[in-house]
Parts: structure tokens; C-alpha cells; sequence
């Protein structure tokens, strides 16, 4: 008989028929009194008789196959056998080289904070080199790693952006302050959703297939020395407005117009734990019938596909295009939102932040006296804006009422040629005349902030 007339099937329900029949035989049953004539005829030996009948050729390949655990069943064309052997593994007598195991890889991650360096002392925790890098690849430090400013004698950048950090959380605790940044590290660098300023999320973990997590790697950086003044970032605050030393942080100078990836790249070169987080690929073997067991041998390799496509509901998903606001021909109704228009016939002139802080005072001071009837909204606006026009010495707490958001985009206060930009306020209020959407008394609060901005001389 021939091969063709041979089908062996294998617990993957593979099937093997007529030369790949042959092969499967070959390899896994070497030692079989089987033998294959070139013309694909097939003979086998019993009680050292050659035959051909299909009888005798399936009873010799089911002895031969049975010992194999990956062997499931057996079919010979011709053959009047009906009975086969339950399929009993038999390790004892396997040769693994025979098996094909099933590997599977299971990702876990790792220890985020066990990257950084470790931090010795909290007594002045900015000098500490762990510090420092947690506190950039949170994004609340911009100076490189290698800046003087953040390091010896002064530690000036750093002992700022520590100082805001604390101010952040509202920790005068250091000790406490450095578990904080801990905290924020093990539940910020990896997650499930954007952070708002302060927040610091639960504990990261991978995500669950189908669902999407954001690794964070800040970014936004900007210039570091003035065009016009030639003074470098700090130079106001730490040197009395004067020039400092040039040598090893002449190599940080970055102007406008400069590229932004240079300073980018100086950033990362100087510490490359950001946008990394710790992967742990765990691998196991399983051959057939039997457990699992690790495989150390097994090399695992990483690369960047294509993301799936962001679901409209996830939080990563950019939020749909302003139409109404971007469009200027509708006059007054940007005035609902705080989005600053460019264009000086809606702006008078105001900048983007003085605009976005004069929209927070009238809609603060409307909310608030939704909230309490006693508060006149106009008079609070009047009140506000005399405190912003205070220049330097305002203070948080007295600005916090109406800007809402310490962590939000800063504002300009109105330190320099105050009488000029409370006359642009007056024109801005003066030319809204659209209130599309607003209910009455928040059309008369606009109109009674604006009687009270002629005053404001």
C-alpha cells in the first residue's frame, strides 16, 4: 500500500497525509519496522514478516505512535480494524527533543521608584540627586540635571522647584514631602488618566487590554536667555537681575527661535529616566501533559507599534475642534469661554493672560454671588481687580478666590502702567454685547462690572 492511504492526526488536530505522513513517522518513530519504497509504497514487519496489508500497517504505526503524547489518532484507507487505544501519555519514554512546547509571556511592572537614585537625607532634600529626577519627570523641574543651578554651592533651581513642590501638596514637612514625591512617582508617571495639578493617582499598573495608559514625559521647554536683556533664566530672581557667570552653563543658553529638540535632547542626555518605566516579562514553557515551568533561556524583544485608535470617551482623546469659539465673526460669544482672541477688536489690547485673568474675575464673581445673595458681583470685580493691580506683592491668598487653580497657566499682574490696561478693561467690557446663552442677571452683572470699570482710574 501507500503512504497516500495514511492520515495521523495530532493534538493540535493537525493532520498528517501520505509524504508528510511519512515525515512525521521518520521523525518521531525512528526505531519503527516500517519501511518507504521511492515510489511512496509503505510495508511494515510483524514477527519478522514483511506485509502491506492495511491491517498490519495501521496495527504497527498505532503501537509505534501511542507512546507519543502529542499523538492523537490514526486512520488507514483499507484498514478493518475499528478499535483504538485510549491515548495514554507516557513521559517515561518521551524524548523532549520530539515535543513542541507552548510558551506564553506574561508583562508585569516592575518597581517605578527603584530607577531613581536613592535619597540619603531629607533635611535638604533639593540637593539630592534622586530628588531632582523625580521632580523633572513629574515636570515640575525644567533646569538639567547638570545646571549649576541645581547644583553646588547654591542649588538655586532646584531648592525653588522643591519649594513649589511643597506648596503643591501643602506639605511643611520634608520627610513627609519626599513620601509625597514617592507617592506621586508610583502613581503619576504611569495612568489611566491625566492628573489635575496636585492630584496624585493610585498606584500605576499596566493597562487591561483594550483600554489605554499615558506614560509621562514633560516637555515644554523653553528659553533660557533674553534676546534683549542677555540675562539667563533666574538671573531676576537669584542674581539681582544682573548677569550670571558664564563657563559651564553657557552650553544651557537657548534663545528664540533656537531649536526646540536641542534643548529637548539636553534635557533627556542628562537624565534618561524619563518617559521610562520598568517592564517584567515573565516566560513559561508547557510541553504537552505536562505544567508549566519557567524558561530563563528565552530572550524576549520589545518595539513600538501603532497605538489602537483612541475611543472618543477616553480621557487621552483631544477634545473636538472649537469651532464656535475660534470663529470671531460671532461677535461676543468667546466671552464664554477662555479662550483669548488674537484679534485686537475683541482683546483691546489686553495680552492672552491678562484676557483669560479679567474673564475668571467676571464669571468668579457672578458664581459667587449665585452662591451667596449678599455678595454684590459687581462690587467683588471692582475688588479683585484692585488687588491684582497690586503688582509683586500680591499674594496667593488673595487671588485664589477668583483664579480658582494655583497649578493653572500664570497670570500677568498688572505691575506696570496700571491706569493703561484698566482703560483696556473698560473697553473690553464696553464692546461685549452679546450675551448668546446667558440668563439676564448675568447680562446686568456684565453691565454693572462695566459701570464699576469707569471708576477704576
Amino acid at each position: 500500500m501507500k503512504w497516500d492511504a495514511v492520515e495521523i492526526i495530532d493534538y493540535t488536530d493537525k493532520s498528517y497525509k501520505g509524504n508528510q505522513a511519512r515525515q512525521f513517522v521518520a521523525i518521531n518513530c525512528p526505531d519503527a519496522p516500517i519501511r518507504t519504497y521511492s515510489e511512496g509504497k509503505i510495508s511494515v514487519t510483524i514477527k519478522n514478516v514483511r506485509s502491506v496489508k492495511p491491517d498490519d500497517v495501521k496495527k504497527v504505526l498505532q503501537e509505534n505512535l501511542e507512546v507519543l503524547e502529542f499523538f492523537k489518532s490514526l486512520k488507514v484507507s483499507g484498514a478493518t480494524v475499528l478499535s483504538q487505544k485510549a491515548y495514554i501519555p507516557k513521559k517515561a519514554t518521551i524524548n523532549r527533543l520530539n515535543k513542541v512546547a507552548k510558551y506564553t509571556i506574561t508583562l508585569e511592572l516592575g518597581d517605578i521608584d527603584a530607577l531613581f537614585e536613592p535619597i540619603a537625607q531629607t533635611a535638604e532634600p533639593w540637593k539630592e540627586k534622586g530628588v531632582q529626577q523625580r521632580l523633572q519627570v513629574l515636570g515640575y523641574l525644567y533646569t538639567p540635571l547638570e545646571h549649576p543651578g541645581n547644583n553646588d554651592p547654591d542649588f538655586h533651581h532646584a531648592k525653588a522647584c522643591w519649594n513649589y513642590f511643597t506648596q503643591v501638596h501643602k506639605l511643611d514637612d520634608y520627610p513627609a514631602a519626599v513620601e509625597k514625591l514617592k507617592e506621586e512617582i508610583y502613581g503619576n508617571i504611569l495612568a489611566g488618566k491625566f492628573p489635575k495639578s496636585g492630584e496624585v493617582l493610585p498606584k500605576s499598573k499596566l493597562p487591561e487590554s483594550g483600554t489605554f495608559a499615558a506614560i509621562r514625559f514633560p516637555g515644554g521647554y523653553g528659553t533660557t536667555k533674553s534676546a534683549g536683556t542677555e540675562l539667563r533664566g533666574g538671573d531676576h530672581f537669584f542674581n539681582n537681575s544682573k548677569l550670571s557667570g558664564g563657563g559651564a552653563v553657557e552650553q544651557y543658553d537657548f534663545r528664540i527661535g533656537d531649536p526646540r529638540d536641542l534643548i529637548e535632547k539636553l534635557v533627556f542626555d542628562e537624565n534618561p529616566l524619563l518617559g521610562k518605566i520598568p517592564l517584567i516579562a515573565k516566560v513559561t514553557k508547557q510541553f504537552p501533559g505536562e505544567e508549566p515551568e519557567p524558561a530563563p533561556e528565552v530572550s524576549v524583544l520589545f518595539q513600538l507599534a501603532m497605538p489602537d485608535k483612541l475611543l472618543p470617551n477616553s480621557p487621552f482623546a483631544a477634545p473636538e475642534s472649537p469651532d464656535k469659539v475660534m470663529n470671531y465673526s460671532l461677535d461676543g460669544t468667546f466671552w464664554r469661554d477662555e479662550v483669548y482672541p488674537p484679534l485686537a477688536e475683541y482683546n483691546k489690547g489686553l495680552d492672552e493672560s491678562q484676557w483669560k485673568a479679567v474673564h475668571r474675575i467676571v464669571h468668579a464673581a457672578f458664581a459667587l454671588s449665585e452662591a451667596d445673595a449678599s455678595i454684590d458681583p459687581a462690587a467683588k470685580a471692582k475688588e479683585w481687580i484692585d488687588e491684582w493691580a497690586k503688582g509683586y506683592d500680591v499674594k496667593w491668598d488673595s487671588v485664589k478666590e477668583w483664579w480658582g487653580d494655583e497649578g493653572a497657566t500664570p497670570y500677568t499682574r498688572l505691575w506696570s502702567d496700571i491706569p493703561d490696561t484698566k482703560r483696556k478693561i473698560r473697553q473690553l467690557l464696553g464692546v461685549i454685547t452679546d450675551f448668546k446663552g446667558y440668563k439676564e442677571e448675568e447680562y446686568m452683572l456684565i453691565v454693572r462690572c462695566y459701570k464699576e470699570a469707569k471708576k477704576l482710574s
